[in-house]
């Protein structure tokens, strides 16, 4: 399991990554963090590769700012499996989230590495890639300069 608490101006959130449901399940609750993580003596212990890592820069630091980028997914017509027909539809989903900090910008995706290599990206997927270069980014489609800075 893996997650991140935020505080907001309407409270505490936890937003973790999960096999609760399959693999890297997003759930996000209200709440603190701590309600949701294995607990050491000091709060939510890191279990991780080494001592050191990309996220040593941003933690306990606020969030400065965030945005979110929005895609529009079309669906239908179609057929139920009762044989009754669905109209055409559209949803709106987020596809990344983009948060700020002093240190810089990270962006959390709904994306999949392509294999053999992992440097090619299924945008759209339903895991959750986290990426800390907007050159990542623009990479991966993301060119509008408003959210790829």
């Amino acid at each position: 399991m893996m997650g991140v608490g935020l505080v907001t101006d309407a409270g505490p959130a936890a937003v973790t990554w999960t096999g609760t449901f399959y693999t890297y399940g997003v759930e996000v609750f209200d709440g603190p963090i701590e309600g949701h993580l294995a607990l050491g003596d000091e709060g939510p212990e890191r279990i991780g590769p080494g001592p050191a890592s990309r996220w040593d820069r941003y933690l306990r630091t606020p969030i400065r700012g965030a945005a979110a980028y929005w895609e529009r997914l079309e669906f239908g017509p179609g057929r139920r499996a009762d044989g009754s027909a669905g109209p055409a539809h559209a949803v709106d989903v987020p596809m990344a989230v983009r948060l700020d900090f002093a240190a810089g910008a990270v962006w959390f995706v709904a994306a999949i590495p392509d294999p053999p290599d992992g440097q090619r990206v299924f945008v759209g997927g339903d895991e959750i890639m986290v990426v800390f270069s907007p050159e990542k980014m623009r990479e991966m489609g993301f060119g509008d300069a408003a959210f790829g800075q």
